[in-house]
């Protein structure tokens, strides 16, 4: 299987650098003034982009890492105290940022905590060679059984392929401390 960097672009060394640091700081706080009045997200990065001249992979990491106060405030609402018996989690796109990392491209902390990635698969993903250890790596400390979603295209090879591994050495469940995993 060919080595593959999930969501590395060579640029984004000088885009997200030490360099570029204080312009997209100066627009996400822009762009939140923004938002929390009203503002679109696409409107309003357009906007502070062009101010800035910022790229589009730039604007685009804006967009995904800025909220409003109101949505960063729900967000914190619903932030579990502790473990649940049981937990639900979107596993595809769990995946795909931890490939992103084990891949050592491009993750952006924003606001309220959230972990985002610039992959942008959207209907594109295939498996690579770090999507088993992504899978063992974000399944570390769970226990229980394999538990997928139906899956459709290039979903269905990536079920196939997980479930087809021998027991005990990939499944769906992430985190908590009982039954945690992606529903049926």
């Amino acid at each position: 299987m060919e080595i593959v960097r999930r969501g590395y672009v060579p640029k984004d060394s000088v885009e997200f650098g030490a360099k570029a640091a204080e312009k997209l700081n100066a627009a996400a706080q822009e762009l939140v003034f923004l938002m929390d009045r009203g503002y679109d997200t696409k409107s309003a990065s357009t906007f502070v982009g062009n101010h800035h001249l910022l790229s589009e992979r730039q604007r685009m990491a804006l967009a995904r890492i800025v909220s409003t106060a109101s949505a960063v405030q729900n967000r914190k609402r619903k932030e579990l105290l502790q473990a649940p018996d049981y937990l639900v989690l979107d596993g595809f796109n769990t995946i795909i940022t931890l490939e992103v990392a084990l891949s050592g491209s491009l993750l952006l902390e924003g606001m309220g905590g959230t972990i985002r990635d610039l992959a942008g698969l959207r209907g594109s993903y295939r498996i690579v060679d770090k999507t088993i250890q992504a899978v063992q790596r974000g399944c570390t400390g769970c226990a229980g059984a394999n538990r997928l979603p139906g899956a459709v295209g290039c979903e269905a090879v990536w079920r196939h392929r997980i479930l087809r591994r021998p027991k005990g050495t990939a499944a769906t469940r992430f985190g908590g401390r009982g039954h945690c995993g992606t529903a049926n």
